[in-house]
């Protein structure tokens, strides 16, 4: 059975890095095989395929014109833009960016999949549950579909929680993956996933959040949402960090510019989650592909000569 010994990668830089980055010669206690995490992806790509498939079901019927008018009429604001020439509502928006999250999460798990076939990654571990969090943003068309069909509001606010919930997993998963590059030993990957995601659930639990009202994002109205772009924007500079810091350790320039990946990757989920004009949503989906295909390719590469 193949055991990963993840640290073995700061052999050639270890000299005058502090003890931290030392390799042990002691294997993992759990070895989690190559073939283990690819059932891994397989799972979460299939559930994100599945979320993709779901929320576009949900969406078709929510364009004709007397839906979306009940839904304006009861509870969201409306506004309109032109996008290449094309007339497009603020709430068709607001969907479109939650179907073009999953589509993400599933091409970019489908491209992991491809790519990882003989040799396994900590850090693609856990950016494969941050990729497949992002597919939660279908939720906002669920919380369209409830205001706009009578069901009690109430249950639109345990589907918004569910949505911030996955987002704050999805960004304790994408720290973990920096963390690995920087010489943080994941031992047991899957209960690190297990506690950023109870961690997730425990946060979004406690915010405070407005069942009478809703958000341009389609989500209910929820409290300290002004703390998200801060928290993104720290996220960003450790797992920035932890990246150039693997670079430093390994003289590998390849994680120099995971880097930028990361970053990439980060304000494009910022802005594809937060934005409900058309430009702002094919902005956000590109800086994320772009980021997904070099983090993927860079780190793919690495490994395939360990």
């Amino acid at each position: 059975m193949q055991r990963f010994r993840l640290e073995s990668r700061f052999q050639e830089g270890r000299r005058g890095c502090p003890s931290l980055f030392i390799p042990d010669p002691t294997a993992y206690p759990v070895p989690v095989t190559i073939s283990t995490r690819r059932r891994v992806y397989w799972l979460l790509f299939v559930l994100s395929l599945g979320m993709l498939l779901a929320g576009v079901g949900l969406a078709i019927p929510a364009l004709g014109r007397g839906f979306l008018t009940l839904a304006l009429e009861a509870h969201f604001e409306h506004h309109r833009w032109e996008f290449l020439g094309i007339g497009i509502g603020s709430i068709t928006a607001a969907m479109a960016g939650g179907i073009l999250s999953a589509m993400f999460a599933a091409a970019m798990l489908l491209a992991i999949l491809i790519s990882f076939r003989k040799t396994g990654s900590d850090e693609i571990f856990f950016l494969s549950f941050w990729a497949f969090t992002c597919a939660f943003e279908v939720g906002r068309i669920v919380v369209v579909r409830i205001a706009a069909e009578g069901v009690p509001i109430p249950w639109a606010a345990m589907v918004t929680r569910t949505v911030i919930a996955a987002r704050f997993a999805g960004y304790g998963a994408f720290l973990l993956a920096g963390l690995c590059s920087g010489g943080f030993r994941s031992e047991r990957p899957g209960l690190s996933l297990g506690i950023v995601s109870a961690v997730g659930l425990s946060l979004s639990s406690f915010i405070p959040m407005d069942t009478g009202a809703f958000s341009d994002t389609l989500l209910s109205r929820f409290g300290y949402s002004d703390i998200q772009l801060p928290v993104v924007m720290a996220l960003g500079a450790i797992t920035g960090a932890s990246y150039i810091v693997g670079a430093r350790i390994t003289g590998e320039k390849r994680f120099a510019s995971i880097a930028i990946a990361a970053l990439l990757l980060l304000a494009g989920q910022e802005v594809l989650v937060t934005s409900w004009r058309p430009e702002a949503l094919a902005l956000g989906l590109a800086l994320m592909g772009i980021g997904a295909q070099i983090a993927i390719s860079r780190l793919h590469a690495w490994y395939l000569w360990q």
